[in-house]
């Protein structure tokens, strides 16, 4: 049965969102959550949708890295902080806009898969959520490790450049016991 646990809310707290974001064809690791050494990174809820020029059902999965991802070609957008008291943001992001070579994997964190559909048709959500969880969150705990959305896992279909993608995330951030 899962519990509320009321010391959450004092966390720092972030969030992250966009919407309409092109991924790069036969996307692999598409947005990274990349941990800061002293602090422990746990997601807490992420969401992803979007429409395609032909619905299609899109896996999507959640993996820990180990060792970042390199090369490929990424933006790093800024996280904000959901209390003005936080501060800013330990973790940072990285949106891949093209392929990066991966980084060693520590294991399939969570999956699933959503129907991107038409542009006209009212959307599709794939949401992890892990606000209320009684077990741990998924947490990176310094700045080699990442939590990484990617579409080629298992069986992929894969991602096409004319996609609109969006996603909703927010982590919290805390110093180790």
């Amino acid at each position: 049965m899962p519990s509320v646990r009321l010391l959450d809310c004092a966390l720092a707290t972030y969030a992250y969102f966009a919407t309409q974001v092109n991924p790069v064809a036969s996307a692999t690791d598409w947005l990274s959550l990349i941990g800061v050494t002293g602090k422990k990174v746990q997601l807490r809820w992420l969401q992803i949708g979007g429409t395609a020029a032909a619905a299609r059902s899109q896996p999507v999965a959640l993996i820990r890295r180990s060792t970042l991802n390199t090369s490929g070609t990424s933006s790093s957008p800024t996280p904000v902080p959901i209390d003005s008291a936080d501060g800013a943001a330990g973790a940072t992001l990285k949106l891949w806009s093209a392929n990066p070579t991966l980084g060693t994997s520590a294991g399939l964190v969570d999956g699933g898969s959503l129907a991107l559909v038409v542009l006209a048709s009212l959307q599709d959500r794939l949401s992890f959520s892990y606000e209320q969880t009684t077990l741990k969150d998924p947490a990176v705990n310094n700045s080699n490790e990442s939590l990484n959305v990617n579409f080629a896992q298992g069986t992929p279909v894969n991602t096409i450049a004319t996609d609109k993608l969006d996603v909703s995330m927010q982590w919290t951030e805390v110093s180790p016991n």
